[in-house]
């Protein structure tokens, strides 16, 4: 999984959990907070360290204008290297943003590099799907898990045929959409749910279907476990030369659902999806 990671980038995974992990990026973090430091110099003239700066190295230069010399500590040129990544921030003296008030957190999301947002994220980290099965689906998503149409290109293996149906090349949009295991699973799935689900864009239109939160919740966990059934079965047809039959993982994804959903169950449910959940065995 690291490497997968490794295949998306620093710079993706760091993004805000609308794209990304949400982790911090270290560097950006640093010097935001070395910036905090560039800014008292600019708006707290009062400060003592402050007051020292301008009589030892300034000396009545303009701060965001100034050059340090080549002979200066290492200290005050990492200050001064900050001070000309975040000068774009600046407008007459001021931060651009946050009213002009600068805090590490502003300065932060100011450096981070900016992508579009997407509309499946809300879906990727449904609240009832285990963890382990939202950063599958995040991956997929991505569609950067370590399939045969990549491996086939580091010379890992000698064909890029399907683990699993061995017909087709293997790809995201082939294993999770066409191969007839994934296909027979997501129908054993949807026929459990009362409704017809498939991967391709299944997770865009669940927000459009006129359900309550509860059960679009469990219908998108349900999805995502299948994602990740897929992956594992996948991984077992590769090393194992194995594979389980669909009826018996759709078992196993009706048997998670039902334990996190006993973990995640909501406080008030509604007599319409209490009607359903006894429907599905959920309750």
């Amino acid at each position: 999984m690291v490497k997968c990671l490794l295949l998306l980038g620093i710079r993706c995974v760091c993004q805000n959990r609308r794209r990304g992990l949400g982790l911090k990026q270290s560097q950006a973090w640093n010097i935001a907070l070395v910036g905090k430091l560039v800014w008292w110099i600019v708006v707290q003239p009062d400060r003592l360290w402050v007051q020292w700066v301008h009589h030892v190295y300034l000396k009545g230069s303009t701060w965001l204008q100034y050059n340090p010399p080549t002979d200066c500590c290492w200290y005050w040129r990492k200050i001064c290297s900050v001070k000309d990544t975040i000068n774009g921030g600046f407008v007459e003296g001021q931060w651009s943003l946050n009213s002009g008030l600068y805090t590490v957190k502003c300065c932060y999301q100011w450096l981070r590099e900016k992508k579009e947002l997407v509309d499946w994220h809300k879906a990727v980290w449904c609240p009832v799907a285990a963890p382990k099965h939202n950063f599958i689906a995040w991956l997929v998503a991505h569609q950067a898990l370590k399939l045969k149409d990549k491996l086939v290109l580091f010379g890992v293996c000698a064909d890029d045929l399907c683990c699993i149906c061995q017909l087709f090349p293997e790809t995201h949009h082939h294993l999770f959409t066409h191969c007839q295991f994934s296909q027979d699973l997501l129908q054993l799935v949807g026929n459990w749910l009362g409704t017809d689900i498939s991967a391709n864009g299944f997770l865009l239109t669940i927000a459009r279907r006129r359900w309550s939160n509860t059960r679009k919740k469990i219908t998108t966990a349900a999805l995502i476990a299948c994602l990740y059934f897929i992956w594992l079965q996948r991984n077992e047809a590769r090393i194992n030369h194995c594979l389980t039959r669909p009826s018996i993982i759709a078992g196993q994804v009706q048997e998670v659902i039902r334990s996190r959903f006993q973990c995640c169950k909501p406080v008030c449910i509604s007599q319409k999806d209490v009607h359903w959940l006894s429907k599905v065995h959920l309750v």
